[in-house]
């Protein structure tokens, strides 16, 4: 995500057992994580540094420097990117160690260009940061203290050098060469494998950070230590399934033993061979069968099951040298791609034979120094997915592959992963060396990964074909230069190595693209195609209320509108003269070419801009206004392509079948599309997408024509007949009318319930016109109960001619275990309630309607501890009349 911009084959995956990697057992490890020393190249810095972690975290940890996130703290900071930093560290070698048969050094993660020097001598130079890295290291090391040093290069200079030393060269480089001016980023990102929004971003900073960024260790062995395991099954019969365990083990020649594999909660779920092993890595394979498992749900669909597989070898003694416990699920993953008449083909992904809607959003990395990014973050940040009914999470190829926890948490959470591989919006170059790099970055990562049932695709890139087919970066001159490329990359290299490795799931080139037509070509001249694939769209200038402005694809896996953090999330990085909205704070933490003017736009087509109050007020109030605007665009865009999915134009457009939104999370406190902010507020979007993703809903929208359309939708297995109530309330009286009609909606599908004339529908209800009401849809079971329910405004809440005060009051209940009751009451109806207080934790639900006559009841969880009374005292609540009348 970067740019505005306006198979007939089915891929049947085999079934995959999947793995959460647990703690492998070798001879004897020396962990070299934790404090190092750290010192500039200069020598003027010499400070302690922790491992993993990174020169920034390090030199702040330290007091050196500031917060990073400060005000103007990245580019003020920005010679600690341009500097050399070297870390070093001590540690004892004792004899039995030294007096094993090898010895080896594994670095998990190092960020980026660096050397590594073991008592004084050179071991070895890297340049990527996906790499797992492992030297034979024993005729380095001594018995009793030895030193380890990794000499970093700036990335910066690295990325100019090889740009400039790039040979050869097509006419126009290896663009883009810089970012625009305003993302305030640095050149030739895409020179180094290294993260790519680590230069800067249209929604993130620019730090360039360098560092030990992973687990780092020395390993002796005597026998052999498992480095990876993947495993893949078919279905057999009576529940039954062939597994296929591959194991890769890291050895000493002669060594003998048994490889075994077991799952204890599945009878007669083992198998073990015996071995002899050849020095450095062997590949053993064990296949046999596993009886009755439970399959693995994605979320809204059942459960998500896992089981407990043991893997282990075993020396001719008996002794378990090395052993490792994985979580696994049992699931089978198709991409379908067939034919659609009159045009194009389908795009969806069925799992266990069902065929599922996406729901989703756009994961981005959490933080620009991952070290920061705890499992705590991870399990809130996806457990806010899920709380939206969210059943995908698109892991976006400009950033890293995610840690280990953030998969393993999708697992237990049956949240999808669409995975891409690193390289976003570039061209990249194709030297031979370059080539081999990422192909053992695929290597790695694919035996990291390949386990997990939560990854459904892999993905070669993020809108890279997309770029070269529409001229992004102007490649025109020299089309076939860079189509060459792209294939070697892509297909030769990126694609050759993931269907080597793996089989049991599909592999799209790129995103956007065509499917399987682009696999053929390999750049689709329209690779933004409605009737094939998936599409990304960005429209800022159209009225987004206006859904005729919406393309009507196969698969939406981009969309999105801006809007800035709350203001709580703001000031935490900020003091008082920033907060205006055109502050140059406000507009360093603007990334996005015309972001603000495209915010102020879209949000003046429906809502009034503050112009009254204090300018402080103001700067609240547009941080709400323009949330609001983010929320309504992502809401009826969404909803519209959750209605095309039972149906098609004339044109053979629709069918539409997933909706990955732009973006789910945040990198720090600035602009951007997320709706989680950084640290965790849910923005007003995400309490708008926990309903409109909602499994059973009734959805409305009016044409141009004066039409009134409500479908219903419907992601259950299993049909539903219900009844819808459409309730008309007056900004000024109060309840009008309302009218039932039947919801009866097959299962997994879309169906058009009601139409009519809009203005007659408001007037037969007893509203004056359409700026007099708004209209909330209930959805209930025969039962009565609520299911769900939407709002649809008949008219922009700007042209609402008047609002009566709602005098919203609130009462508070303690339910314990950090959970507060909240019971709302108003004396007239109230739009957009915004409820907030100065504690961490998040609502029930917020930017709703509130109607009088009734409670309404909200439960906050809060993420610490904290009294009732802290809560009520900080408790702070608004509606759009307060923007607009209070004043």
């Amino acid at each position: 995500q970067n740019q505005e911009r306006v198979m007939r084959t089915t891929q049947l995956a085999p079934l995959f057992l999947f793995l959460f990697l647990g703690i492998c057992h070798a001879a004897s490890i020396i962990d070299l994580n934790g404090q190092w020393s750290v010192r500039s190249s200069n020598g003027t810095i010499r400070t302690t540094g922790m491992v993993p972690g990174d020169i920034y975290t390090d030199l702040y940890r330290n007091k050196i420097i500031g917060d990073p996130y400060y005000r103007f703290n990245d580019i003020d900071y920005r010679w600690v990117a341009n500097s050399d930093w070297t870390y070093t560290k001590t540690f004892t070698v004792t004899p039995d160690f030294l007096a094993a048969s090898r010895a080896v050094l594994v670095a998990d993660g190092l960020d980026t260009v660096c050397t590594i020097t073991i008592n004084g001598r050179t071991l070895a130079s890297t340049d990527n940061m996906f790499r797992r890295y492992t030297f034979d290291v024993k005729s380095y090391l001594k018995v009793g203290t030895n030193d380890i040093s990794v000499a970093f290069s700036n990335a910066i200079a690295e990325a100019l050098r090889r740009n400039q030393q790039y040979t050869p060269m097509p006419k126009d480089g290896i663009p883009p060469n810089c970012p625009p001016p305003e993302e305030q980023g640095l050149c030739h990102v895409n020179m180094l494998r290294k993260e790519q929004c680590s230069f800067g971003w249209d929604w993130g900073p620019a730090y360039a950070p360098q560092g030990i960024w992973k687990s780092i260790r020395l390993e002796a062995i005597n026998s052999a230590s498992i480095r990876d395991v993947m495993v893949s099954m078919t279905p057999a019969r009576n529940n039954e399934w062939n597994m296929v365990v591959t194991v890769f083990l890291d050895a000493v020649a002669g060594a003998q033993g048994m490889v075994s594999a077991s799952i204890a909660a599945l009878r007669d779920t083992t198998y073990s061979q015996a071995v002899t092993l050849k020095n450095g890595e062997n590949v053993f394979t064990l296949s046999f069968l596993a009886i009755g498992p439970q399959i693995w749900m994605p979320a809204g669909y059942g459960t998500a099951h896992l089981y407990t597989l043991n893997v282990n070898f075993t020396s001719s003694n008996g002794d378990i040298v090395a052993d490792r416990n994985l979580h696994v699920g049992f699931r089978t993953v198709e991409l379908i791609q067939d034919p659609i008449s009159p045009n194009g083909a389908s795009f969806y992904f069925k799992v266990n034979g069902i065929p599922i809607f996406t729901k989703g959003a756009n994961w981005i990395p959490a933080d620009a120094f991952e070290s920061r990014v705890t499992k705590q973050v991870l399990l809130q940040t996806l457990q806010s997915a899920k709380e939206a009914n969210m059943n995908l999470l698109r892991v976006w190829g400009g950033g890293i592959y995610q840690h280990d926890e953030f998969y393993s948490l999708a697992d237990e959470m049956g949240i999808m992963i669409w995975e891409e591989f690193m390289f976003a919006c570039a061209m990249y170059e194709t030297g031979s060396n370059f080539l081999e790099s990422v192909q053992l970055e695929v290597r790695d990562q694919i035996r990291r990964l390949q386990h997990h049932p939560s990854i459904v695709v892999w993905s070669g890139n993020n809108e890279n074909e997309a770029a070269l087919a529409e001229n992004w970066y102007g490649t025109n001159n020299d089309v076939p230069v860079y189509t060459q490329m792209y294939g070697q990359l892509y297909f030769d290299t990126v694609k050759s190595n993931v269907t080597f490795l793996d089989k049991s799931r599909p592999f799209i080139s790129s995103s956007p693209s065509n499917g399987d037509e682009t696999e053929k070509h390999p750049i689709d001249s329209n690779p933004q195609s409605e009737f094939r694939g998936d599409v990304h769209y960005y429209n800022y200038d159209a009225d987004c209320w206006d859904t005729s402005t919406f393309p009507i694809p196969r698969f939406a896996s981009e969309y999105g509108f801006q809007s800035f953090p709350s203001f709580k999330t703001l000031s935490q990085v900020s003091v008082s003269s920033d907060w205006s909205f055109n502050s140059p704070f406000m507009l360093h933490r603007q990334h996005h070419p015309d972001g603000n003017p495209q915010m102020l736009k879209q949000a003046g087509y429906h809502f009034a801009v503050p112009t009254n109050g204090t300018s402080v007020q103001n700067y609240q109030d547009m941080l709400y206004i323009a949330q609001l605007m983010q929320a309504t665009c992502i809401k009826t865009e969404t909803e519209h392509y959750r209605r095309w999915r039972s149906y098609l134009d004339s044109q053979g457009r629709g069918h539409t079948m997933g909706t990955i939104y732009w973006q789910l999370n945040d990198i720090w406190q600035g602009a951007s599309w997320a709706s989680v902010e950084y640290g965790g507020r849910w923005k007003a979007l995400h309490y708008y997408a926990k309903k409109m993703y909602e499994p059973v809903l009734a959805s409305a929208y009016s044409d141009k024509g004066g039409n009134l359309y409500i479908y219903g939708l419907n992601d259950n297995l299993a049909a539903v007949d219900y009844t819808a109530t459409a309730t008309l309330w007056s900004w000024t009286s109060g309840k009008r009318n309302s009218f039932d009609f039947k919801f009866d909606v097959s299962e997994l599908s879309s169906k058009k319930l009601w139409e009519g004339n809009l203005a007659k529908t408001l007037s037969g209800n007893g509203c004056a016109d359409a700026t007099d009401c708004v209209m909330l849809i209930d959805v209930t079971d025969s039962q009565g109960k609520s299911i769900s329910t939407n709002t649809f405004f008949p008219a922009s809440p700007k042209d609402i001619k008047k609002m009566v005060d709602p005098k919203i009051k609130a009462s508070f209940n303690d339910l314990g275990k950090s959970r507060i009751l909240i019971r709302l009451s108003s004396d007239a109806v109230a739009a957009y309630v915004w409820l907030d207080a100065d504690v961490s934790g998040r609502f029930q639900d917020n930017a709703f309607v509130l109607t009088p006559g009734t409670y309404r009841e909200i439960i906050f969880e809060g993420w610490t501890d904290f009294t009732v009374q802290q809560f009520s005292s900080s408790f702070t609540v608004r509606s759009l009349y307060d923007i607009f009348y209070a004043h």
